[in-house]
């Protein structure tokens, strides 16, 4: 006769390895620093230094969580989109306020 299995909570993955500090400043200059929107891998190749993959996953799911990056679901591309980024910036001072372009379409 089998044992029924228990129906839970899924279980949380170990995480055996918690990032520094300055491994998540790290993979963070990393990112702002390409002049292309690398995947998980080509990132991951990129780091000056050696990090294991699953510390490296965990600093991504937690810049993902804080909303300073974007991953393209289509093809996986890392995107840096916290409010220092230079792009957005210039983006943002460009940009016409919604008031203005409101009443101008009036």
């Amino acid at each position: 006769m089998k044992a029924k299995k228990k129906i839970g909570k899924p279980k949380k993955p170990n995480i055996i390895h918690m990032p520094r500090l300055g491994t998540v400043l790290m993979v963070e200059d990393t990112i702002k620093g390409l002049d292309y929107y690398p995947t998980r891998n080509q990132l991951w190749r990129a780091l000056p230094k050696a990090v294991m993959w699953q510390t490296f996953n965990v600093i991504i799911d937690y810049l993902l969580r804080s909303n300073k990056i974007l991953i393209d679901s289509r093809d996986g591309q890392i995107v840096w989109v916290a409010a220092d980024n230079p792009k957005l910036k210039r983006l943002f001072d460009n940009a016409i306020p919604y008031e203005r372009l409101k009443s101008h379409h009036r």
